[in-house]
């Protein structure tokens, strides 16, 4: 009935669309019954997946790239020991920042310390691994159960007149991560030829050093949507960012959906783009796929969200901005997540880093104070700088050929 390619996405897709669907209509509640701690609740939310992304270091990529094409036996106690320092950073931050902020930020900060314990065991996470191993992918069912626990314990706190609690939140979350990790661990070590072994520093270093490029390209866009939560926190107040952070849950189902797309058909990708050694020249075609499937939902969320505009009380602009920053987004990683297949991970990282250090302080200094404002700014700051980079690299492709 379904080919792997289908029955892949399907697994994939179905784990993180019911956990980021639930996420959606929890943060769409939060907004719409003008919950006090709305915005301060899905800002949370957000951060943890940011430091998530930081304790993953790569990982998924790095894994993914370490296993396609390869029959060697896979040591996955390097994977555990290269992502140790970001884990201790992450843990080690989390306490300063308790440590140096006021009342105002204490919900978020008591959600993030009583997320601890799942953040470490977080470093168990294979799933990088499993996309080119698993035949089906059924990992991909376990990758949202935080998120599921999370939206039923904030839709019981609203259905009994309940103010939600930082530590139970945290705990829950927590718990949610803990259970995937474990999970996955266990899937991927009955995978294949693989195993638990004897840390080898070699392998480590290197993992080390492609988490970090692979990171810098990753975290860029987290920090800019968690840094505009809260200015839209300080400035405009709980409302307007818990609104602005249900646009970013849409466009966060909007990407995974892609991303999922890439995961479930990454082997033909790497077929199709392997064959040739031109990374500098943009072949679409080979992504069309999770290109169409983008612009799809890309639509579909478009008209959703504007049919439901006013119940949740946000402006067109702000919705049409998130369809342009949507399809903007799309295109340009398209052309970065090329480039990772030939193992070019710099090139998505310097973008990230530029648009992050051009448009956090421009956002801020312009004391932004709408969803619309935002979303644009963002949107400007991140394809502008793509463009440049782009020609930069034609540039380099038409130097090549000559």
């Amino acid at each position: 009935m379904f080919n792997p390619f289908k029955k892949r996405f399907f697994n994939l897709a179905l784990g993180a669309g019911i956990g980021q669907g639930c996420m959606l209509v929890t943060a769409a509640i939060l907004v719409a019954t003008q919950n006090a701690l709305a915005g301060e609740f899905t800002t949370a939310i957000g951060i943890s997946s940011l430091l998530l992304l930081l304790i993953d270091w790569g990982g998924q990529v790095s894994q993914r790239q370490f296993v396609a094409g390869s029959e060697e036996n896979t040591n996955l106690t390097n994977f555990i020991f290269a992502r140790l320092p970001p884990l201790f950073f992450s843990l080690v931050l989390i306490l300063t920042v308790r440590h140096f902020t006021d009342e105002k930020f204490e919900f978020i900060t008591t959600y993030l310390i009583w997320s601890s314990l799942g953040f470490a065991f977080s470093i168990l996470n294979f799933s990088g691994y499993l996309d080119v191993k698993s035949k089906y992918a059924q990992h991909g069912l376990l990758s949202n159960i935080n998120h599921i626990a999370m939206a039923l314990y904030a839709l019981t706190c609203i259905s009994y007149d309940v103010k939600l609690d930082p530590a139970t939140s945290g705990a829950i979350n927590s718990l949610g991560i803990i259970t995937t990790s474990i999970l996955v661990a266990l899937m991927t070590k009955n995978a294949g030829n693989n195993g638990f072994y004897a840390p080898n520093f070699i392998p480590i270093k290197h993992l080390a050093a492609q988490g970090f490029i692979i990171t810098t390209g990753q975290l860029p866009g987290q920090i800019i949507s968690r840094s505009i939560s809260i200015v839209l926190l300080q400035n405009a107040g709980s409302t307007v960012a818990a609104q602005y952070n249900l646009l970013k849950s849409a466009a966060g189902i909007f990407t995974q959906i892609v991303t999922l797309a890439r995961r479930a058909n990454y082997n033909d990708i790497y077929s199709n783009l392997t064959k040739t050694n031109d990374y500098y020249k943009f072949r679409p075609e080979a992504q069309i796929r999770s290109i169409l499937l983008g612009l799809l939902f890309a639509a579909t969320s478009f008209t959703a969200l504007f049919l439901l505009k006013n119940s949740l009380e946000i402006t067109s602009l702000s919705i049409s901005a998130l369809l342009v920053q949507n399809i903007l987004w799309l295109w340009s990683s398209s052309y970065f997540f090329q480039m990772q297949v030939y193992g070019k991970n710099n090139n998505q990282s310097l973008h990230a880093l530029a648009t992050c250090t051009a448009a956090i302080p421009f956002i801020y200094l312009a004391n932004t104070k709408t969803v619309a404002q935002a979303i644009l700014y963002e949107s400007l700051f991140s394809f502008g700088i793509f463009i440049a980079f782009y020609l930069i690299y034609k540039q380099r492709y038409q130097q090549r050929k000559q």
